[in-house]
């Protein structure tokens, strides 16, 4: 893309070199001619005087004030403040977490009398509360039970994890169960 400058009263105007050819009839340099009306426009679109903003701000499209760190330190006195704020929110969040602690302690404990009264009232009842599955080795099975034994509470080893698109066998027609 061809880029030509311009330099119109104290200002340079960039313009496409294939958008910017002299008026139809002209004879002469090919400078940029402008009339009241684009001038005008030029000018409320580009101010000439505008004061800068500092390099330091926080959004280009707020302008910037001077007062306003004037107020911010009215009403953030200091760091002395901020590290006050910090330590006894600090405080506040130990004290929920014991408060926390303290109430999964007295949950534990109240679980544990209903199932000593559990043991001493009704004994087959908590046995089945607290049976766990027995781990089986897979030297004690065979070869062809062990592959396809499924622990319980674990995902299935046979699904497969779900995809946009179908796998490129989509059912298996000659799948036969292991013989135990």
């Amino acid at each position: 893309m061809l880029l030509n400058s311009f330099k119109t009263s104290s200002r340079i105007i960039s313009t496409r070199a294939y958008a910017s050819g002299p008026p139809s009839g002209f004879k002469g340099n090919n400078e940029l001619i402008t009339d009241n009306k684009s001038e005008q426009l030029l000018q409320m679109l580009y101010p000439i005087n505008v004061p800068q903003p500092p390099t330091n701000r926080t959004s280009p499209s707020i302008p910037h004030r001077d007062d306003v760190q004037k107020s911010v330190d009215a009403v953030f006195p200091g760091e002395e403040v901020h590290d006050t704020i910090t330590r006894a929110f600090n405080v506040l969040q130990r004290a929920e977490q014991d408060a926390r602690t303290k109430d999964l302690e007295n949950r534990d404990l109240r679980l544990r009398e209903a199932l000593s009264r559990l043991e001493d009232t009704h004994f087959e009842l908590w046995e089945k509360a607290v049976a766990r599955p027995q781990k089986i080795s897979t030297a004690k099975v065979g070869k062809k039970k062990a592959q396809t034994m499924r622990i319980p509470g674990l995902f299935p080893r046979d699904l497969r994890a779900p995809t946009e698109t179908p796998r490129n066998v989509v059912w298996n027609h000659d799948w036969k169960a292991p013989i135990e």
